[in-house]
């Protein structure tokens, strides 16, 4: 029979954070089916009816996760696009790699995936606010090296391919790497990307 988790003093705030903690790692380790509440109080280390006091739900555990994900991955692209380099090419580059790198690490892709495939689509409203702030810092940064309205033009059109090729490589693209090429190693989607990116951004200064 399993020990019943020790109690020790702590804060809402800090209990809280180790529910959520522990919710995120089950998610990360062991997947979905093992999202329930007795197995998030047991990783916490907490009582049972002590998280049912701070949440009342999985729901709720859910709904605070997601909030607080987003708001991590917020900040987390904001830090990336805040440093510059030299030329408009490099800063551009780096740009799109390090938005690139953070939405393809299996942390976020993970718990975006799980995110979308585990909320109705009516719900997935509260996703607009993080993306219109992601689309903002692309687009700002973009103008700093081209016309603002271009920026503004292509910004969600980068956003949008980001994520969907960033999720997919970071879900299975160690998987599929080895299935579909077993000498050479595949292009990432992060230099296919910036491939279109810098065409696309050739062809409208040029149509301009």
């Amino acid at each position: 029979m399993r020990d019943a988790p020790k109690r020790r003093r702590r804060s809402p705030e800090t209990a809280r954070d180790e529910i959520l903690d522990a919710a995120e790692n089950i998610l990360l380790v062991q997947g979905p089916a093992d999202l329930k509440f007795h197995e998030i109080a047991t990783a916490a280390k907490i009582a049972k009816s002590t998280a049912h006091h701070h949440f009342g739900s999985l729901e709720e555990i859910h709904k605070a996760l997601v909030n607080r994900v987003l708001h991590r991955l917020t900040n987390d692209l904001s830090e990336a696009l805040s440093h510059s380099d030299a030329s408009p090419e490099q800063n551009i580059e780096q740009a799109l790699e390090a938005v690139y790198a953070i939405i393809a690490s299996e942390r976020y892709a993970k718990i975006l995936a799980w995110i979308i495939l585990s909320t109705e689509t009516s719900k997935l409203s509260y996703l607009a606010e993080p993306l219109d702030t992601i689309k903002s810092l692309v687009s700002e940064r973009l103008a700093k090296y081209m016309p603002e309205r271009l920026a503004q033009t292509l910004a969600p059109q980068i956003v949008y391919q980001v994520a969907i090729t960033a999720i997919g490589e970071g879900l299975i693209g160690k998987i599929l790497q080895p299935i579909l090429s077993e000498n050479d190693v595949l292009l990432e989607g992060k230099d296919v990307l910036n491939e279109m990116v810098f065409n696309k951004i050739v062809g409208r200064q040029k149509s301009n």
